[in-house]
């Protein structure tokens, strides 16, 4: 399961192209995370940034179950749900970073498959969560729900 967790999480931090990748859109181009975090933001996250604002995202997986309606241990799926979610300013920024997450996930477009362990054959959203707003961070967010399809060779 570190090993699926990691890809999904790698899939975000990763994606460094110019314009419309997941760095530029959080406007953290240079230092590692690039704004990508497991599960929760850090306690002093700051929103503004000299050259515009900054967004966040978070990677959590929310549950993991066998698909028990295959009977063969070797065609056993797993069934992943990850919570993602996405924080900005502005709305119109919390839509285009979950747009741009859509589009490197589904379908494992933008996904770098583990090599061992774990097996992907499909990621997918579920859902979108209604825009909300925080009045610590002051900012807009929404969370995603995307289901991972995958075999667990690590039954250890």
């Amino acid at each position: 399961m570190e090993e699926a967790e990691k890809a999904i999480y790698q899939a975000l931090r990763d994606d460094s192209e110019a314009t419309n990748g997941l760095r530029a859109l959080l406007g953290n181009t240079t230092t590692s995370p690039y704004n990508v975090y497991y599960a929760f933001l850090p306690e002093n996250v700051d929103f503004s940034a000299a050259g515009g604002s900054k967004a966040f995202v978070t990677v959590l997986l929310a549950s993991s179950v066998a698909d028990l309606e295959s009977r063969s241990p070797a065609a056993r799926l797993m069934q992943d749900v990850y919570q993602i979610t996405a924080y900005a300013r502005e709305l119109s920024k919390v839509r285009s970073i979950q747009r741009r997450i859509r589009w490197r996930l589904d379908n494992l477009r933008g996904i770098t498959l583990p090599t061992t362990i774990d097996q992907f054959h499909n990621v997918a959203l579920e859902t979108y969560s209604a825009d909300r707003y925080d009045d610590k961070f002051d900012c807009r967010w929404q969370m995603a729900e995307y289901r991972v399809w995958r075999r667990d060779d690590d039954l250890r």
